[in-house]
């Protein structure tokens, strides 16, 4: 049952961002774009067999979702085996996915201080 609890907590986390048309809180004030603006409609793109112009909006879209579901199916396995989903740091596996998923961010904050000086295609429209 938990095992099933946390894999419909993944499966439902892309509805609630692809079925909502809630725009970014930070651009919304700050009249800015924030790190992850262009995320959802680059992996839209993506999903629509746009790669071009998926990589274009967010060139970092694609590797923060192979983190994602990397740790999602890491979580979903160790609920399966240990009982909660927090176990997957056990493992040399999952482990290396929450480097791999820091190491994106760390990126994703670099993208975004360089487009804001206008490299890489300037800021994502908000």
């Amino acid at each position: 049952m938990r095992t099933a609890l946390v894999a419909l907590v993944w499966a439902l986390t892309p509805a609630t961002i692809f079925g909502t048309n809630q725009p970014c809180a930070i651009a919304a004030t700050f009249h800015r774009p924030c790190p992850g603006c262009g995320l959802t409609r680059a992996t839209l793109l993506f999903l629509h067999g746009e790669l071009r112009a998926s990589l274009a909006m967010h060139p970092l879209a694609l590797p923060l979702i192979a983190c994602w579901i990397w740790i999602a199916l890491l979580t979903v396995r160790a609920t399966w085996r240990d009982g909660v989903p927090w176990h997957f740091f056990r493992e040399r596996f999952g482990r290396a996915a929450v480097v791999a998923t820091a190491f994106a961010y760390v990126a994703l904050f670099a993208l975004w201080a360089l487009r804001e000086e206008g490299f890489f295609g300037g800021r994502v429209p908000v």
